[in-house]
């Protein structure tokens, strides 16, 4: 087995609805948004699970034991950079707060091959949330800004496109 690179091999949509996060179809992704040709190399902020433990030793243990909580993530952003468009329609769609939308996350496979039935991706449904502008006075910067987001139900990370 190779190992996989990631420059230019990730591929990332905005998409406003995702009836099953298991099995997204490719008319549900192509209805959406690509955003890594605007994302920065690490514009996918916070996408590391983390897991809880819960304590299960017991008054007569000899050594402590747990078993996994719950799973979260946490200071989950996306950064982009400001396009002098316009309409810059990236920012619009991010930067109204309160939106919710899924956002698929394809990796392995060249950026510029569009979605395809058995693409393996992960989907997360997400609501955004206020954003901030940053780069500014920066030397050698792009504009770009930062959009706080939120899982709001629990993601499918090997979910396979239909």
């Amino acid at each position: 087995m190779a190992d996989i690179v990631v420059d230019g091999k990730t591929r990332v949509a905005y998409v406003p609805a995702c009836a099953a996060l298991g099995s997204p179809t490719t008319a549900e992704a192509n209805a959406g948004t690509l955003l890594h040709s605007r994302l920065l190399p690490t514009g996918l902020v916070g996408f590391e699970s983390s897991s809880a433990s819960v304590d299960n030793t017991k008054l007569d243990s000899v050594f402590d034991t747990s078993l996994p909580g719950r799973v979260s993530w946490s200071n989950v952003a996306l950064i982009l950079s400001k396009d002098d468009g316009s309409p810059d329609t990236i920012f619009n769609l991010l930067t109204t707060p309160g939106t919710n939308f899924f956002l698929f996350i394809r990796d392995g496979v060249d950026a510029a091959q569009a979605w395809a039935a058995a693409d393996k991706l992960e989907v997360y449904p997400m609501r955004n949330n206020t954003h901030t502008m940053q780069g500014r006075g920066e030397a050698n910067s792009l504009l770009r800004f930062q959009v706080p987001v939120n899982v709001t139900l629990k993601p499918n990370l090997k979910a396979v496109m239909v």
